[in-house]
Formats: structure tokens, sequence, C-alpha cells
């Protein structure tokens, strides 16, 4: 479930918001979205009514494809779509534009192709560039770079590594693997001179994405 309740935000968008995914598919939505972490997804599914996901486009966002694809085709009805995503960035890397970030995909299993197109085409036209890769072909690289950017990061973290009046570009570039890494768990990145590095900060990650237990249907 959700750590808050997102209905006001819905009304702003203009969309509808539920807590219960049974309610959820009751809006028919043409396309669902499972955000959550790697170690939930599989929990997410057994509590999901995923007989309501036949005919329908499903997505996921984990960063580790292959476990996902592999979850996906073994739970879903055969005459779901599955479409595997990684959108490579975050809130601090994506925070002002989308623009030239990678959007990561593999059409593990479409029949509807103008369906998969369409919601493609929304990533795309916010500027990301759009990345087609087979899952095993994603988990491969991504094993490597993002096991040293954040381990690097949180390595710098754990130095309590801040921002001086001198910095050098260099130093700067440092401070901005720290900022991609653990501003989430610290509220805040370092490179503008804070400095500081809360005791939650070594603490390992937790999930911030969203369970798909959870709905937003426009």
């Amino acid at each position: 479930m959700s750590r808050g309740d997102y209905t006001a935000v819905a009304t702003a968008l203009g969309a509808a918001y539920t807590r219960n995914a049974t309610d959820f598919m009751a809006h028919d939505p043409d396309v669902v979205i499972f955000c959550t972490s790697i170690m939930s997804l599989s929990t997410v599914l057994a509590a999901f009514p995923v007989e309501t996901l036949a005919h329908k486009l499903v997505v996921d966002v984990l960063s580790v494809k292959v476990h996902a694809a592999t979850l996906l085709t073994s739970v879903l009805p055969p005459t779901a779509d599955i479409l595997c995503t990684h959108p490579m960035f975050g809130p601090e890397s994506g925070r002002h534009s989308w623009a030239g970030l990678p959007f990561v995909y593999d059409r593990l299993r479409v029949t509807n192709s103008g369906r998969c197109d369409a919601f493609l085409d929304v990533w795309a036209a916010e500027g990301c560039r759009m990345v087609e890769m087979a899952v095993a072909t994603h988990d491969a690289y991504a094993a490597s770079t993002q096991f040293i950017t954040h381990t690097t990061g949180r390595l710098l973290a754990g130095l309590g590594v801040g921002g001086t009046p001198i910095n050098t570009k260099g130093y700067e570039s440092l401070l901005g693997v720290v900022d991609t890494t653990i501003s989430t768990l610290c509220g805040g990145g370092v490179a503008g001179g804070c400095g500081r590095r809360p005791a939650s900060l070594m603490a390992p990650p937790r999930s911030v994405c969203c369970s798909s237990r959870e709905a937003r249907v426009r």
C-alpha cells in the first residue's frame, strides 16, 4: 500500500484515485503500470486480481528486467500484453527535464502494437531518448554501471563529503554522484555546500515507489 493518500494530487490532475486494486480495474484501464520495488513485485502481483489484466497492456518499471519479465510472463494471463521498461532517471536526474534521458524498453509480449506505441510516445514526447533493448542485455549493462555509480555515491556519503567555497569541477562531479544516489534519503543534496550527513544516510535504501495496489486512473 502507499505511504500516503494521493487523492488530492489525483484530483488536481483530473484523475480518479483508489487504494483498492479491484476498484481500480473496474475503471477498465487500457494500461496498468506496476511501480514497485524489485523485492515486492511478486507480493504485489499475488495480491492483485491478475485475471482482470487479460487483454490489457501491463508495464513494469523495475531496474532489474529479467526478474520482472520472468515473473510477469509466469503470472499474467496469456492474453495480457507485457512491456518491460526502465526509465533510467529519478527525482534528481530528471528533476528539471527528461530531455535526452534514456528510457529503455522491451516489447516482451505485445499483440496490440498501436496501444503500446501510444504509451511509448508519451515518454518520447517528453524528450526521452528511447532505447529498445532486450531485458537480458539491459541487465548486463546495468549490473556494471549502476553498481559503480551507487557504490561510489554511498561510499562518498559515508565519508561525509560536502560542498566548499572552492569546489573544483571534478569535485562538483563527485558531489553530483552523491546527490543522484542518496539525496532522496537525506532530503537534499550536498553539492550546494550543506555538508551535513544525517544518521539515516547509511541505512539500507528504502523503496520510494508506489505499490501497484494503489492506482491513478485518467
